[in-house]
């Protein structure tokens, strides 16, 4: 999970560095440590944190899942004919 971490940081911060506003940020006069600060984690933020919640739902979901032992199978929403029905595959 570090490294899905790591990397949705690196990527993020890229494409926040590749942004106008950072390189204007810079040419004001602010350091680097000012800049990644204000401009770059705060933006950089908002990806990490919506992986990291969505990913403790997920856990949490097959955590109660394991130990209330749900064998369900999950239902799914067909949008061609409009209704809810059980899932047989992963692929139907």
């Amino acid at each position: 999970m570090a490294a899905v971490n790591a990397r949705i940081t690196r990527d993020a911060m890229a494409s926040v560095a590749a942004q106008p506003f950072y390189a204007f940020a810079q040419w004001k006069g602010l350091s680097r440590t000012q800049v990644l600060w204000r401009h770059g984690l705060r933006n950089v933020s908002v990806p990490l944190l919506t992986y990291l919640v969505t990913d403790s739902v997920h856990r949490e979901k097959m955590m109660l899942q394991a130990l209330w032992g749900q064998t369900d199978p999950p239902i799914r929403f067909n949008w061609v004919r409009g209704s809810r029905q059980a899932s047989t595959g992963y692929w139907t």
